[in-house]
């Protein structure tokens, strides 16, 4: 009578088995409970701005025949908004930036601006807060506006790019940082908004018509 063959290489391969099985268990059970998650959120988030736009887009009266919008219930709902977002802003700091990590965490403040230029803001709206790269987009668009897309082109590039935030590079074709979104660009960016903004001071003898105080409608 022959011996029978080990089962070590079977026990293996059902142990195997199971560990992929309860790994795929576990793996749906995290995507059903981030859906859910998410769908709460954003159930929360819609529920939170019932009549937002449409009770904004009420039109008033008419003034001067020009028609003017009711911003009570906007100011309304950013008021009513401000106590939830706070709460659910209370997140770690941010401590690889120093000026990050110096922040204090409970100032929060909710901004809207309106395309007349009218701003409503309630919370802690007018502290100074360092905004980081956030920076870059509007910095770009003023570079824009005062020079022009065609010279700010010649300088900065538009093309995508893996580099970090934070890098120094230059496009090895054109010698231009290849995006204003990278450090390179943002500084070529700064580089063409001064100029531009410190000739048309001088030319206009100290005062810049495109540069207007915007007054803030304090809720609260």
């Amino acid at each position: 009578m022959q011996p029978q063959p080990p089962q070590k290489k079977s026990k293996t391969g059902l142990i195997i088995v199971l560990i992929l099985i309860g790994g795929l268990i576990c793996l749906l059970a995290m995507i059903t409970i981030g859906y859910f998650l998410i769908r709460n959120l954003t159930t929360r988030a819609q529920s939170s701005l019932p009549s937002l736009f449409e009770s904004v887009a009420t039109e008033a009266p008419a003034l001067d025949g020009e028609a003017t919008f009711d911003t009570k219930p906007l100011e309304a709902t950013i008021e009513a908004l401000l106590p939830e977002a706070t709460l659910e802003s209370l997140l770690p700091l941010a401590t690889y930036i120093p000026e990050l990590a110096r922040v204090e965490p409970d100032r929060f403040a909710i901004a809207i601006a309106t395309v007349d230029g009218a701003v409503y803001a309630v919370g802690d709206a007018e502290v100074r807060f360092t905004i980081q790269s956030v920076s870059k987009p509007l910095t770009y668009a003023a570079a824009l506006e005062a020079a022009g897309e065609t010279a700010v082109r010649r300088r900065i590039g538009v093309e995508p790019t893996g580099d970090a935030f934070n890098a120094i590079t230059l496009s090895p074709n054109t010698g231009m940082p290849l995006n204003p979104m990278v450090n390179a660009g943002a500084i070529a960016a700064t580089t063409r908004r001064t100029r531009r903004y410190t000739s048309r001071m001088r030319d206009s003898g100290g005062s810049c018509s495109s540069i207007r105080n915007r007054s803030v409608n304090r809720i609260r």
